[in-house]
This record gives structure tokens, C-alpha cells and sequence, in this order.
């Protein structure tokens, strides 16, 4: 949960809105989860397993950045003060 204590929407980052969900009603697991390979795992109830971010939101903020030094230096500076400010 580190990045949501640092990452602060124009100020420190531009955060992409939730474009898709991904829900699932049954997830295949194996040894790497502690289970047998290929164990099947079911849910009464459908779970969100991703997000998927809006993109155009994404190279919107992008070509925001590329062509704003200023903004560019500001937000950085933002992210430098509030990480540092946090672990004085």
C-alpha cells in the first residue's frame, strides 16, 4: 500500500481511471499458491482479480508531461518532498 501513501493524483502522479474490471467466478492455481498443479478454485460470489486502466488517460497525462517542463519538475519535486517528509 506504499504507493497510495505517495502517489497524490496532480500533485506527486497522474492516476488513469479504472477503464475495466476483471472479475472471475473460479481461479486455477497450482504449487506456486501451495496447491497441486491446476487446482481449481471456485467462488460463490465473483471476485475482482485486475484492473485494466483507461489509456487514453494514460497518453493523455503522458503528452501533459513530455510537453511541460515545469509540470514535469514541479511533480517531481512534489514525489522528492513527500517521500522525504515521511521518513524524517
Amino acid at each position: 500500500m506504499g504507493m497510495l501513501d505517495t502517489l497524490i493524483h496532480g500533485g506527486t502522479a497522474f492516476l488513469a481511471t479504472v477503464a475495466q474490471k476483471i472479475m472471475v467466478k473460479e481461479v486455477m492455481l497450482g504449487e506456486e499458491s501451495g496447491f497441486e498443479n491446476k487446482h481449481k478454485v471456485k467462488f460463490k460470489l465473483q471476485r475482482t482479480v485486475d484492473y485494466r486502466a483507461n489509456v487514453q488517460d494514460i497518453a493523455n497525462y503522458l503528452m501533459m508531461l513530455m510537453t511541460d517542463a515545469s509540470l514535469r519538475n514541479k511533480m517531481g519535486q512534489a514525489g522528492r518532498e513527500r517521500v522525504y517528509s515521511s521518513h524524517k
